[in-house]
């Protein structure tokens, strides 16, 4: 019987949500049970050959968790989901979002009580946000884990990498607008209405074309409707790998205040392409080594209308990257999977 049981049925989309727990499940190297939601039993068996993944409902989902607890078993949950009563479990706070939204005291309230019920051991991506939302007088130090988000693959750097050398070698001429990548469609939190409105006051509206990557959204629709004179299009993240959506892109900008971690800007950071990201505290813990962060939204627009479009990297295969920090961030993330392969093999204390 496999000593660990993973548990991704709270994730409801391939977001970065979904990545960041691929990661660390293509990282756990016995075959253990993945619970996921029905909408995504197909997508995560293709991703995950080497797991039982198996689709539950709410009722199934609680009956496997009691049964694990009964049988003394791990769960693993990469996101912030606590199971009552169930010590043997490790769940991952991503950011502190969550606490911000209107309801978020009363979000705060339950998470706290339910990690009072459980005790069980909580993981943070950052050092900022997210540990700063981990309660002390709840979770003891010894029942924290630094489970940091894996970073680019040498691989995806280098493919895209190649990439944009065949984009740039399949444009002719250039219109002068430049085309800005943006990151997920499923929250506020990415404040993409305070972007586009300096966007217009600073008369760039035909200067500048957005592709949005992600779902089809509310807020996306929102935002389209209130802008009519800008350039917004989606780009479904289901069906267009990340590295072909960033070949076509002129940089990538981000003035969310509540990422936790920036899984695209780490890719276009190491492939070369330029990142407009305002400050931020995880922006700061990740990436201010790597480039100047903007202190404000109109000073981060002031750049991009100064900017030009970048020319591809050559030297596709050389793996010099312009993110800094990948190299701490890779080995931290071996160092977490490392525990988790122990717990997976035999349940060993963590």
């Amino acid at each position: 019987m496999p000593a660990m049981l993973c548990n991704l049925w709270h994730i409801k989309q391939t977001n970065g949500l979904y990545y960041y727990a691929l990661d660390y499940l293509r990282a756990i190297k016995p075959r253990v049970p993945v619970l996921v939601r029905p909408t995504l039993l197909e997508t995560t068996r293709r991703a995950l050959p080497n797991h039982d993944v198996r689709a539950v409902g709410a009722s199934g989902l609680i009956a496997r968790l009691i049964g694990t607890a009964l049988q003394g078993r791990w769960v693993f949950t990469p996101t912030s989901h606590p199971f009552p009563l169930l010590k043997r479990q490790l769940i991952v706070i991503h950011d502190d979002y969550p606490f911000l939204e209107p309801r978020g005291n009363l979000k705060r309230k339950v998470f706290h009580t339910l990690l009072a019920m459980s005790e069980c051991h909580v993981g943070h991506v950052n050092h900022s946000t997210a540990l700063r939302a981990i309660p002390n007088d709840l979770v003891p130090a010894s029942r924290r884990w630094y489970v940091p988000n894996l970073g680019p693959l040498d691989q995806d750097i280098v493919a895209l990498r190649l990439l944009r050398l065949a984009a740039s070698a399949a444009n002719g001429g250039d219109d002068g607008t430049l085309r800005v990548a943006l990151f997920g469609t499923d929250s506020r939190k990415k404040r993409y209405e305070v972007l586009f409105d300096a966007v217009c006051r600073a008369g760039l509206a035909d200067r500048l074309s957005f592709a949005a990557y992600g779902h089809p959204t509310p807020y996306l629709d929102e935002l389209t409707a209130a802008f009519p004179g800008l350039s917004i299009e989606l780009v479904h993240s289901s069906m267009t790998p990340m590295e072909v959506f960033l070949a076509d892109a002129d940089g990538v900008v981000s003035v969310a205040e509540h990422e936790g971690f920036g899984r695209p800007v780490a890719l276009a950071l190491a492939a070369g392409l330029p990142c407009f990201l305002l400050r931020s505290p995880v922006f700061e813990e990740f990436f201010s080594s790597s480039i100047s962060l903007h202190a404000s939204v109109d000073a981060l627009v002031s750049a991009l209308a100064a900017a030009s479009r970048p020319p591809a990297k050559p030297g596709a295969s050389n793996l010099e990257t312009s993110f800094v920090a990948l190299p701490q961030i890779r080995a931290a993330f071996e160092e977490a999977t490392a525990r988790l392969n122990r717990l997976a093999a035999q349940g060993a204390p963590a």
